[in-house]
Formats: C-alpha cells, structure tokens, sequence
C-alpha cells in the first residue's frame, strides 16, 4: 500500500476480493476514499468471510471439550 495505490496478489481467485472489486467498478467506491480505506475493505471482507468458519470451529471445539469433561 502506498499512499496513492494498493496491490494485492493471490494464487486463486477470492470471493471477498471479487466483492470489493465489484464495488469499485460499480461506483468506484472505496477508490474514492483513500488507498488506505480501500486496504481498510479488502483486510474487512477478507476478515468478514473468515468469521463463520472461526465461530463453528469455536463450537466443535467448546462440543469437544464438554464431552472431555464428562
């Protein structure tokens, strides 16, 4: 990130990447904002996509330490 330009690479095509991307083609937001507000929504709808998996696995793990206990 620099103060006028974002890069990002990846080896496979991302959905939270592809959603930020079709924003700014549509509107051209959050290009409009800031490279760092555009950084801002990739880092977030990377983290966004993430949680769900995070969340279950927090419940697997807390479903396996109650059987643990018991």
């Amino acid at each position: 990130m620099g103060k006028n330009y974002v890069v990002s690479d990846q080896s496979y095509p991302l959905l939270s990447i592809e959603a930020v991307k079709q924003m700014v083609e549509r509107d051209g937001r959050p290009m409009k904002r800031s490279a760092d507000f555009l950084t801002y929504s990739i880092v977030d709808a990377l983290v966004d996509n993430v949680l769900p998996t995070v969340d279950k696995m927090t419940e697997i793990a807390e479903d396996i330490e109650e059987e643990v206990i018991r």
